[in-house]
């Protein structure tokens, strides 16, 4: 940096520093008062005796074992704050192009990083609901999330026209960013088997606990049915059950239990809240896993290991939303998995297993159902290689087939549905049904009376498919096949990433909060472009 740089710099801070003290200066104009406290000197007690080596070790692993240890390790956890400020530094010092700051890369790559910022103590809104000034606060906030993500919709779909982007390479070596990325996804893992899930986790648990305990998934069950327990895909509820087997090898509870049972006053144990936070951290170490061996296929180690670090290293995993629960994050099952699941698939698309891309795509799926939106673009990527999209079918179907037959098999039809209305009605239909979460207000769509209340309302009355809104994203996942035609898997990720953003700006709840559906698919087609060269693998 030459001299004049580091003039024009120190000035700027100088003008902040002044700035700052004198915001803090006028925004208090009352003096406090000296009292006699502030004169007092400390006076210490004598030592207490020493009570053995042995007597202070175990005392010290029971209290981290109880109370006071969950409260250690709770002070340790970075708030929503310290999320921001470490996903922007990491931003900062991994990927910010500083040889070109106003590069079209930098400028969607803020517009990622500002998503989380608007997404500050969002949760807060939930007690404000009915207060008339912060209603329209939160709705304002909802419109500026809504046009970030037309905005990413946008350059992404400009971005596959244009072609391939430049050869980009992060800030910083391998061996620092596999450092950092441990780090990382250490704090990660920290923060999901602290924190308690949330209510994604508790259901798909839940849920888990309910398929042990029957034998049959949670659709139509009936303690579960038209509930958040039987809202998510069956491999969520799967992936649980390992993990319930090893901390709970017997279930506590009889299958037979219903809501009138409870109502009666019978007992129900729950699950153990750590068998979800063990398969939440596992799905984010595969997710993790997919990034590197995408980024290392398509750009060689020093940008897979970015991708992985800019990953682990995000607002959308560490948590954002409030200082009590998260909007999203590793907390959330529900955000985690899917997005781990379709990494795994793309990844397989990348190493050229059409075969093996159509089995995980349906798996990726039966997590939480966003995913099958992919699936004409994917096709439309393998269109002009007849042999690698008949495989990818071929995928398709046998996933289809594994995994849809079991799930009929062994759900219980609601009354006046068939088994398949019924598995909709309670999952997809559960999330966005006009007698459930169709109604919230919390978010862009809900009860408005503007242009909204026209895109949200279905055609035909308590059929949430038949809604413009929801015909628009089914519409635009159609059309997606022929802009994925020749594609490289770079473009493909952008086209994944938009279809995910518009996936979740057709939800009535928490509109566009879903932001690690898409999150990991941008960092791929932004920045997975490069040379494995030996100067790669320094």
């Amino acid at each position: 940096m030459d001299r004049k740089s580091l003039v024009a710099l120190g000035c700027a801070f100088l003008v902040l520093i002044v700035g700052t003290a004198l915001a803090v200066h006028f925004a208090s104009p009352e003096r406090d008062l000296l009292t006699p406290r502030h004169l007092h000197n400390t006076i210490f007690e004598p030592p207490p005796p020493n009570p053995g080596v042995g007597q202070v070790l175990s005392t010290v692993w029971s209290d981290l074992k109880g109370a006071p240890g969950a409260g250690f390790r709770h002070t340790m956890l970075p708030t929503q704050a310290g999320a921001l400020w470490i996903a922007l530094i990491v931003a900062l010092v991994v990927a910010f192009d500083y040889s070109r700051p106003l590069s079209l890369r930098n400028a969607v790559f803020l517009a990622l990083m500002a998503i989380g910022f608007l997404l500050f103590n969002i949760m807060r809104f939930f007690d404000l609901l009915t207060d008339p000034t912060y209603f329209w606060v939160m709705d304002y906030v909802y419109r500026a999330i809504m046009a970030i993500n037309l905005f990413l919709v946008s350059i992404a779909l400009w971005r596959v026209r244009r072609g391939a982007a430049d050869a980009w390479r992060p800030n910083l070596p391998v061996r620092a960013l596999v450092m950092l990325t441990v780090v990382l996804f250490s704090l990660d893992v920290f923060i999901g088997m602290v924190t308690p899930p949330d209510d994604a986790g508790f259901y798909t648990n839940l849920g888990a606990q309910r398929l042990r305990e029957r034998g049959r998934m949670p659709y139509g069950d009936p303690l579960l049915t038209n509930s958040a327990g039987a809202g998510y895909g069956p491999v969520l509820y799967l992936a649980h059950l390992p993990f319930q087997f090893l901390l709970n090898p017997e279930p506590l509870n009889r299958g037979d239990y219903s809501r009138a049972d409870l109502g009666a006053g019978a007992q129900y144990h729950l699950p153990p809240l750590l068998a979800s936070q063990l398969a939440t951290v596992t799905f984010h170490l595969l997710g993790v896993v997919a990034l590197v061996a995408l980024g290392r296929r398509l750009a060689g180690p020093q940008v897979a290991w970015g991708l992985a670090a800019l990953y682990c290293g995000s607002a959308y995993v560490m948590g954002v939303g409030g200082p009590r629960e998260m909007i999203g994050g590793i907390t959330f099952i529900s955000h985690i998995a899917p997005a781990a699941v379709s990494l795994v698939a793309f990844a397989a698309l990348s190493y050229s297993r059409p075969l093996t891309t159509g089995l995980l795509l349906v798996a990726s799926a039966a997590t939480v159902f966003y995913p099958v939106l992919f699936f004409p673009a994917w096709l439309g990527h393998y269109w002009d290689r007849r042999p690698s999209a008949l495989r990818f079918l071929a995928g398709v179907a046998i996933a289809a087939v594994l995994i849809g037959g079991p799930v009929l098999a062994l759900s219980q039809a609601i009354e006046g549905r068939s088994l398949l209305s019924t598995v909709v009605r309670e999952t997809v239909g559960h999330h966005q049904g006009t007698d459930t979460y169709g109604l919230s207000t919390y978010g862009f769509w809900g009860q408005r009376d503007d242009i909204r209340a026209f895109f949200r309302e279905p055609f035909v009355k308590g059929e949430f498919t038949t809604s413009p809104m929801f015909l628009m994203t089914i519409g635009f996942a159609a059309a997606t096949f022929f802009v994925a035609r020749k594609t490289t898997p770079q473009q493909l990720a952008l086209i994944t990433g938009a279809l995910a953003i518009v996936a979740q700006l057709s939800k009535i709840h928490g509109t566009g909060v879903y932001v690690n559906w898409f999150y990991p698919f941008f960092l791929i087609g932004l920045f997975a472009y490069g040379r494995r060269t030996e100067e790669n693998n320094q």
